[in-house]
This record gives structure tokens, C-alpha cells and sequence, in this order.
């Protein structure tokens, strides 16, 4: 009966722990969506750091990238595929997101991230 009691204990503070965690998770992710300027300053501002935080090839692929991206957008604004973007996509991570302001540039132009 102890056993099971310290077994229902520990497990009890394990889901707290896991909790607590999430919860520390949500209020990052919350800070950094507000810390990103949404507008076209805000879009200026992250491609500049983009572009800092980046080799040419590597700046020259994301801006690929965005513009297909925002082509798609444009030329079908309908589509709801064109408009959601993965952010674990291994393709998006290699091109945009890994980057300093990747992210942060679709956030500026009015991206929202939503649970995956």
C-alpha cells in the first residue's frame, strides 16, 4: 500500500512537473510573438537581420523561398494550403526558420503561429 501510494505520488508530481513546463512554454512563445513588430517596419527590420545573421547563398535561398511563399499567397489567396506554414517542415527550417529572423519575418507579415 506505501509502494502504491509513492508510486501515485511520484506520478502526481511528474504531470505537475510536465504541466508547469508546457505552461513555461506557452508564456516564451507568447513573449516572442509580441516582441515581433507586425507591418511592413516589421518585415523590413526582420529581412535586415535576416540578412545579418546569414551567408549571402544562405540569405539569397530564404528570399527564394518567401517570395514563392508569398507568390503562391497572392496568386491564390483562396487556397488555405498556400497560407499555413509548417514550422517543424524540415524545408521551411532548412531555408527560413533556422535563420536569425526567419520566423520572425512571417510573424511581421501577419503569419500566426497555432499549435502543431
Amino acid at each position: 500500500v506505501e509502494l502504491a501510494a509513492r508510486a501515485e505520488e511520484a506520478r502526481l508530481q511528474r504531470i505537475e512537473n510536465e504541466r508547469r513546463a508546457a505552461e513555461q512554454e506557452q508564456q516564451a512563445e507568447r513573449a516572442f510573438l509580441a516582441s515581433v513588430t507586425v507591418g511592413v517596419d516589421g518585415v523590413t527590420h526582420q529581412l535586415e537581420r535576416l540578412k545579418e545573421g546569414c551567408s549571402k547563398p544562405d540569405f539569397d535561398n530564404a528570399l527564394d523561398a518567401l517570395y514563392t511563399l508569398f507568390s503562391q499567397i497572392c496568386s491564390k489567396p483562396e487556397e488555405i494550403q498556400f497560407r499555413r506554414v509548417r514550422r517543424d517542415h524540415p524545408k521551411f527550417l532548412e531555408d527560413i526558420g533556422r535563420h536569425v529572423g526567419g520566423k520572425e519575418v512571417l510573424i511581421a507579415a501577419g503569419f500566426k503561429f497555432a499549435e502543431m
